[in-house]
């Protein structure tokens, strides 16, 4: 082979083949590597929210509190949220509104939105009476504990504008036990 400026031109394709073979098998691996846990993590999600891929999801929407028939824009974002994770698993999606939504879900998963107070989300309390027999949310007109949680004779205040992932029992944490009235 000729010469050209000191090295060979097999050397070049050599050397080139030995850089990218490498490089494509690691590309390769890394992936499939993430495409995996990119699949795990959909399966997790799955069986978490008791979605399947081709299923419908149904989302209820709330009422606003001094609006029926609207809900109210802070749940707005929620409600994109709901449909966004069900369309990533591969579902459809059928908004609803709490007024309209009666009657049985079927097998469909369903995330209400809103509170069970007054007129929000008249299925979230139909939800939380069913499912969680012995919570009871407290009404934003409670004298003694507005919007407070009690489970077991134990009532959790709400503190407005706190919020926090750590354990109701914590004396750091805003929501607090106080003695039933």
């Amino acid at each position: 082979m000729p010469r050209q400026g000191g090295i060979w031109m097999a050397d070049v394709a050599l050397n080139l083949a030995i850089g990218l073979v490498p490089s494509l098998i690691s590309g390769g691996a890394v992936w499939v590597w993430q495409r995996h846990g990119r699949r795990r993590r959909l399966r997790e999600k799955t069986r978490f929210f008791g979605l399947r891929p081709g299923d419908t999801c149904i989302v209820v929407l709330n009422n606003k509190w001094n609006a029926p028939g609207s809900t109210q824009h802070h749940d707005v974002p929620a409600m994109l949220e709901a449909a966004l994770l069900a369309r990533e698993m591969g579902c459809a999606v059928s908004m609803r509104s709490s007024d309209e939504f009666r009657g049985s879900n079927g097998s469909c998963a369903e995330f209400c939105l809103g509170g069970p107070e007054g007129v929000s989300n008249v299925r979230t309390r139909g939800h939380l009476r069913h499912n969680l027999p012995g919570v009871t949310v407290h009404p934003f007109d409670s004298p003694t504990a507005p919007m407070a949680i009690e489970v077991g004779g134990e009532v959790y205040r709400w503190d407005r504008g706190e919020l926090s992932t750590r354990s109701s029992r914590s004396s750091s944490h805003p929501a607090r036990s106080v003695p039933s009235s």
